[in-house]
């Protein structure tokens, strides 16, 4: 059980070639971030006959799984627990110290004349996230000048971690900058591998090292410089108007063509990151704990995350739930929403209900036919026949990257399907 990204692949591609060796069985389940899928995958696996002799998990927080981690010792399969240890006794933890390594970075700042710290976490349930955070709150207790003054989710998402970094430093710029500023790394760890890189080179401006930053746009002209407070994203108009919004709350307009001269376009209530036009010239943008927004030409806001999770049917606890902690088929339904709401002509679902729960199942190609009935052009990419012969108007087969055949949905059987697929 393992979630479907990069490392996890890697653990076990690794683990499948040794497991093969010595004569044995591996196979893998990916809930697709899912605590339900993968609660179900578990089940399925524990009620297996014959069942599987050891389980491999790489749990997603301390305590979801464990009542099914009991119940698979109690019918004699070892439990593993690879990278995120979590409130169980396992037959064997395989993963780092987290709580040594939040010890290692928080000293790593330790003699840093500044004394604001931030963290960028994966999350705030799972394991890996609360013992570094614990180790890194143990060291700083001895350091009492040190103070957190931000610690952000990145939700395990590289563009999220970047945004939310970006925003800490800009709302905090006195947060501890490590003494390797201005240096190019010279050696790397990666375990298991120790590698040295060569001569260490400079990455000061003007230097000559070909990793030398380029500060040329430091002597370029500021806009709005001295008038607001805080602005963050930015994108231009067709017609070259720039957009930005600050920390008030606001989306603010600078005219085109020198910027010197600007106005309020629309207040929203909240920060506002993430602008983007659609092909109407609706500004797009998200508001932190408050959903995705559109501004009319004329500055008239309109909250879409409501609208769009009523359309979608997306189930949550409550109104500020985050996307992580919806099921797998909300989750889907939300990945759906972002995409319809750019007013797309062609819409093409690949595994559109992949570990999926049933019921969001049924809405999800319930919704897909109405968009179709909508007159939007609408293709589906599915490895699941029952989902193809139920969806489609025409069933193309691919074969090698080409078409092979058309079929009738009238005259589709899964057989014929198969068929054409591998002959």
């Amino acid at each position: 059980m393992a979630m479907g990204f990069d490392l996890a692949q890697g653990w076990a591609a690794y683990l499948k070639r040794e497991v093969e060796g010595w004569g044995g069985v591996f196979e893998t389940r990916d809930p697709n971030w899912s605590i339900e899928a993968g609660a179900q995958a578990i089940t399925d696996l524990i009620n297996a006959e014959p069942h599987p002799d050891v389980l491999v998990v790489h749990a997603p927080d301390l305590n979801s799984y464990v009542k099914l981690f009991k119940k698979a010792q109690e019918k004699g399969i070892y439990v593993i627990l690879i990278d995120n240890p979590a409130n169980f006794a396992a037959d064997a933890f395989i993963g780092s110290d987290w709580n040594r390594l939040g010890q290692l970075e928080a000293e790593a700042c330790a003699n840093d004349p500044k004394k604001e710290i931030g963290l960028v976490q994966g999350d705030q349930v799972n394991s890996s996230s609360l013992y570094q955070y614990a180790g890194i709150m143990k060291v700083l207790a001895k350091y009492p000048d040190f103070k957190v003054v931000a610690k952000p989710d990145s939700n395990w998402d590289a563009t999220t971690a970047r945004n939310v970094t970006a925003t800490m430093l800009q709302q905090n710029p006195d947060i501890c900058w490590l003494k390797n500023r201005h240096k190019v790394l010279d050696e790397v760890y990666v375990a298991p591998i120790y590698h040295r890189m060569g001569e260490t080179q400079s990455a000061v401006p003007e230097s000559g090292s070909p990793y030398a930053l380029n500060n040329r746009i430091s002597k370029t002209e500021y806009i709005g410089l001295g008038e607001l407070e805080g602005p963050e994203d930015v994108i231009l108009d067709r017609d070259d108007h720039l957009y930005c919004g600050t920390r008030h709350g606001e989306i603010v307009r600078f005219f085109a063509p020198d910027y010197r001269r600007w106005e309020v376009f629309a207040h929203t209530g909240g920060f506002p990151l993430g602008l983007a036009f659609d092909r109407e010239g609706t500004l797009l943008f998200c508001v932190g704990a408050m959903g995705l927004y559109a501004i009319s030409k004329t500055g008239e806001v309109k909250q879409l995350s409501a609208q769009w999770s009523k359309r979608l049917n997306v189930k949550a606890i409550n109104d500020n739930a985050r996307v992580v902690e919806l099921s797998g088929g909300n989750q889907q339904k939300v990945v759906i929403g972002k995409g319809l709401i750019q007013k797309p002509r062609l819409v093409i679902f690949d595994e559109p209900t992949r570990g999926v729960d049933v019921g969001a199942i049924a809405e999800i190609h319930q919704f897909i036919g109405g968009l179709a009935n909508e007159g939007l052009a609408v293709g589906v990419i599915s490895s699941y026949l029952p989902e193809i012969m139920n969806l489609s108007d025409r069933i193309l087969v691919c074969r090698q990257g080409r078409v092979v055949e058309e079929i009738s949905p009238l005259d589709a059987t899964e057989e014929k399907i198969m068929y054409a697929a591998v002959h």
